[in-house]
């Protein structure tokens, strides 16, 4: 017999399944309505196209495709409109579209070439025109077009790229003929804020809801009219499903979407990253951008009409195994880290990609959260920095990864277009400050190089050329024995290699990418002849570092008061993000950064030390572990530590809870990232003794759950979202909490301002006038 369990699991699954079946037959109605209204609207603009009124034509033909979707022939017409108003540029546009969703629709390729020709974009118009002639030879009129383009064409007009040219007759169609849902919750936006309960139950309030029902930019629509997060089906949602407001279940998204394989996943997320660095406002729109951008061939193929094989080598055709945010792979790989135009890379350095994968798999990691999921996985068996995007200021985290894995046994070589862009500030901080070696920028030119015989790379591969020629970039500050090819009797060398550590790194400065120097790179990895030496990498420290734990319960004598700053390589990014509380700070004590474990651990117990602001969320990364217990104990005896500034705009939510809880035993976490009016709790203590805290605020902040009524410091005002009764409030986005015989204070404000710096003021004892 059936548990009463198993009968409501049923129960729901039928109620589930009459829901969809009778929402798809809503869309079958609903279809067939705008597909004759949209007929209707291009019979009228095919009338107005042969009277010769085109303008008329393309306000309907658009209207009938937002009638009923994106379809060829409207696009086909709509360019036809534009070709006789000599508007050449919406022409190309107009046949782009019509091309994407009929690749093979060869009369729109040639008014896209005619287009382009008028345009003065000679290249891209031949590609157009000798793809028309190839296909149709009975097309005459592309090829009086054609040789008109050829013969205008200037000799410095660049050959057009697989972008020019896409989609080409092999790409696959794109259905966009169903339109947008028109039901009453998908036209429900309320404030534009997504409705949880909605995404994950049902909502009581219908329409009358405060919070959007609809569709968004960050969501993808089910058959049930639930919005999935996107973030979720790319991999990388950092909510779990019970904390992000949209619905975490695919079981009802069709079976054919990206979504579906994990190597489409792969090529969306790969090209999101990129995309995302210039629009991250709206990553849908970036999605579609990229879905009906040039494709490869596999993309929409389903899985039982390519093979593994066939897939894997139309796959090597846009990146090879471009990284997304996923779990380290099994087997050895070399990790390249191309931060900066990734493009670029894949098409100057195609022959060196080739060569890697030829002896390894090879992982592209086009930013630093892409590169940190893979570099600490004990099958890297080398990494290649490609670009000067590691040295800059947001990829520190990433730099002092890099640096402690060649430090620890590793292999690091540093080429591509780093010598083409790296400045001396660049050179200075990445060879000097973050590797300490004596390394400087030196000569740029062409010349013949020879093997330096005492170098041990040169002694591991004896198949190096002798000697080859190439442009590059020299590195000097060498010590006897670094150069692996020089010019004897000079002080500088374009290949260097050195140990580091316990690991080696290495130095090749070819700026144009030269075929020669593949073999130089493979050996420098340890991929040409012999390997490196055996690898015996430092294990990582799981026990944290003893600290003298009683040394915080003290008596404080009399010394110059400080205030401690945590920005742990974010001190430029704190000091113009919250330039009004450090301004404010210097007037009244003076400012310390603590920029490493042993410099905090020197400082915490100093009898001065008056308070410490924390605005660096790496604050919660394992390398960061010594510190919490040190910083517990200095709480715990009576000092007062405040989060705020970077922190709260760029903190791990996945990790907040285990991290507080560590530092003071407090079991808060974050609830919610939400716009409020807030007001002082005038039962905190700190409301009732400070008189300079800010009365009335409207923040966008993280909202900290756990915490009990007199933790809050100020709460939302009466009728705003999170706003609760006094005696029942259980998160507020300011909070200040008596820890042991100190304070322990979060001002989750993630834009900052100077009512903020009023506020840490006041958590640290220090008055604004």
């Amino acid at each position: 017999m059936g548990s009463r369990y198993d009968k409501a699991s049923s129960s729901w699954s039928e109620r589930i399944a009459e829901e969809i079946d009778q929402r798809r037959r809503t869309r079958s109605a609903r279809r067939t309505e705008h597909k004759r209204a949209a007929k209707e609207l291009e019979v009228q603009g095919n009338r107005f196209l042969e009277a010769g009124n085109y303008n008329k034509a393309i306000e309907r033909f658009e209207a009938a495709l937002k009638s009923f979707g994106s379809r060829d022939p409207l696009w086909l017409n709509i360019t036809k409109a534009h070709i006789r108003l000599k508007n050449w540029s919406d022409a190309e546009v107009a046949a782009t579209c019509a091309l994407k969703y009929n690749p093979r629709r060869t009369e729109a390729r040639y008014l896209r070439g005619v287009a382009r020709k008028e345009l003065g974009r000679y290249t891209a118009a031949i590609g157009d025109l000798e793809a028309v002639e190839y296909e149709s030879a009975e097309f005459f009129d592309a090829r009086k077009a054609l040789e008109d383009a050829k013969r205008e064409c200037p000799p410095s007009q660049y050959p057009a790229t697989a972008n020019d040219l896409w989609p080409s007759i092999k790409h696959e169609a794109i259905d966009e003929t169903e339109p947008d849902s028109d039901t009453s919750d998908c036209l429900h936006i309320g404030d534009y804020e997504p409705c949880q309960r909605y995404n994950h139950k049902t909502c009581p309030f219908g329409t009358r809801c405060y919070h959007s029902h609809a569709p968004d930019e960050r969501s993808w629509r089910d058959e049930r009219g639930k919005n999935v997060c996107i973030h979720f089906l790319m991999g990388y949602c950092r909510f779990s499903d019970g904390r992000c407001k949209y619905t975490h279940v695919e079981d009802y998204l069709p079976t054919s979407g990206w979504w579906s394989r994990p190597d489409r996943v792969d090529y969306v997320w790969a090209r999101f990253q990129v995309a995302d660095r210039h629009d991250r406002s709206k990553p849908k729109t970036l999605i579609r951008q990229i879905l009906h951008g040039p494709l490869p061939t596999w993309f929409w193929k389903d899985d039982d009409a390519e093979s593994d094989s066939d897939r894997s080598e139309s796959k090597s055709s846009w990146a090879p195994d471009l990284a997304p945010v996923t779990p380290p792979p099994t087997q050895h790989f070399i990790l390249v880290l191309v931060l900066e135009r990734v493009d670029d890379f894949l098409e100057d350095y195609s022959h060196l990609v080739s060569a890697l994968k030829s002896e390894v798999k090879v992982i592209i990691a086009s930013d630093s959260a892409a590169a940190l999921s893979h570099i600490e996985s004990p099958s890297c068996v080398g990494i290649f920095v490609g670009d000067v995007g590691i040295t800059r200021h947001d990829n520190r985290a990433l730099l002092a990864k890099f640096v402690s894995y060649v430090k620890k046994g590793g292999t690091g070589v540093v080429g591509a277009t780093f010598g083409t862009f790296v400045s001396d500030k660049d050179a200075q901080a990445f060879f000097n400050d973050a590797l300490g070696l004596t390394w400087k920028l030196g000569s740029y030119f062409r010349t013949t190089f020879f093997l330096n015989a005492p170098n041990d790379i040169v002694q591991l591969n004896p198949s190096l050329p002798t000697s080859y020629s190439m442009k590059a970039l020299h590195l000097s500050g060498l010590k006897p024995g670094e150069a692996v090819y020089h010019q004897p009797d000079e002080d500088e060398a374009p290949v260097v290699s050195t140990t580091v550590g316990e690991g080696r790194l290495a130095y090749i400065g070819d700026v144009n990418g030269e075929v020669g120097a593949t073999k130089t790179v493979l050996a420098l990895l340890g991929l040409l002849d012999s390997p490196h030496p055996p690898l015996t990498p430092t294990p990582i420290a799981t026990e944290p570092a003893q600290v003298d734990l009683h040394s915080f319960a003290k008596p404080k004598g009399a010394s110059k008061p400080f205030i401690m700053i945590l920005s742990q390589g974010w001190e430029e990014s704190f000091e113009a993000h919250c330039s009004e509380l450090f301004s404010l700070l210097k007037e009244k004590v003076e400012v310390l950064h603590g920029l490493s474990i042993d410099r905090v651990l020197d400082l915490l117990p100093s009898p001065g030390l008056t308070g410490i602001f924390v605005t660096s969320p790496h604050i919660l990364e394992k390398e960061n572990s010594p510190l919490v217990p040190a910083l517990g104990a200095y709480i715990k005896s009576g000092g007062i530590l405040v989060f705020g500034g970077l922190f709260s705009a760029r903190v791990r939510y996945d990790k907040f809870t285990d991290f507080i809880r560590n530092l003071s035993g407090f079991s808060w976490s974050i609830a919610a990232n939400t716009s409020s009016s807030l007001a002082p709790n005038g039962k905190h203590a700190l409301s009732t003794k400070s008189a300079t805290l800010p009365q009335n605020l409207h923040t966008k902040a993280i909202f900290i759950s756990g915490i009990t009524p007199d933790m809050a410091l100020y709460l939302p005002v009466k009728g705003e979202q999170y706003y609760e009764p006094l005696d029942q409030a259980s998160m507020a986005p300011i909070v200040y909490a008596k820890c042991g015989g100190g304070w322990l204070g979060i001002v989750g404000d993630v834009n900052w301002g100077k009512e903020n710096a009023q506020i840490v003021l006041a958590m640290l004892g220090l008055k604004e006038h």
